[in-house]
C-alpha cells in the first residue's frame, strides 16, 4: 500500500460536464451554474475534496515483480475503520478465484455467490477438516485450495 497526497481542486470532465474532485461530487455543471452565490459557497463548504490516493500493489516474495491492482481516492473525513474496510474489500477482490470472476454477471460485475476458501476449523487445527476431506481437499491453507463454490460445482 502506497499513499500520495493530492492538492484539493475541482476539475470539469469534458465528456460528462460534471465537476470532479470531491468525495461527494460530481455536480452537473448545468445545475451548478444555477447555484446562487450562497448555494455555491455552501456546496463547496460541504464538499469533502479528494486529498489523497492510496495505491495497492501486489509484489512477489522476492520483491522482483510487482503490479498495481487498485487505487482508492479519499478525503480528510475518512477514519481508520473506513480505511480497514477499504483494505478488506480490495483484498477480497484480489483473492477471488478465476472461476468465480469468470461466472460474474458481465453487466454489473457482481459475483453469483461468495468466493470463500478459508475454513475456521482447517485454520485452527492446521489440518484439513472432515468436511473438506470428504470433498477431496488435501491442503488446509486457503491459498492452496479452490473455493467452496468451485468444490461444490
Amino acid at each position: 500500500v502506497d499513499g500520495t497526497a493530492l492538492s484539493p481542486e475541482l476539475e470539469l470532465h469534458p465528456g460528462t460536464n460534471q465537476l470532479l474532485g470531491g468525495i461527494n461530487l460530481p455536480y452537473d455543471v448545468h445545475a451548478a451554474a444555477e447555484f446562487t452565490p450562497s448555494e455555491a459557497d455552501a456546496a463547496l463548504k460541504d464538499t469533502d475534496f479528494v486529498t489523497d490516493v492510496v495505491e495497492f500493489v501486489l509484489t512477489d516474495t522476492c520483491n522482483s515483480l510487482s503490479a498495481p491492482v487498485a487505487k482508492v481516492f479519499g478525503g480528510k473525513s475518512g477514519t481508520a475503520a473506513q480505511f480497514g474496510d477499504t483494505v478488506s474489500g480490495v483484498v477480497s477482490i484480489i483473492e477471488t478465484c478465476a472461476s468465480c470472476l469468470a461466472s460474474a454477471d458481465p453487466a454489473t460485475g457482481q459475483l453469483k455467490g461468495p468466493c470463500v476458501r478459508s475454513c475456521a476449523e482447517c485454520n485452527s487445527t492446521a489440518a484439513v477438516c472432515e468436511r473438506h476431506q470428504r470433498l477431496g481437499l488435501k491442503e488446509h491453507h486457503s491459498l492452496l485450495r479452490p473455493c467452496d463454490a468451485c468444490l461444490e460445482a
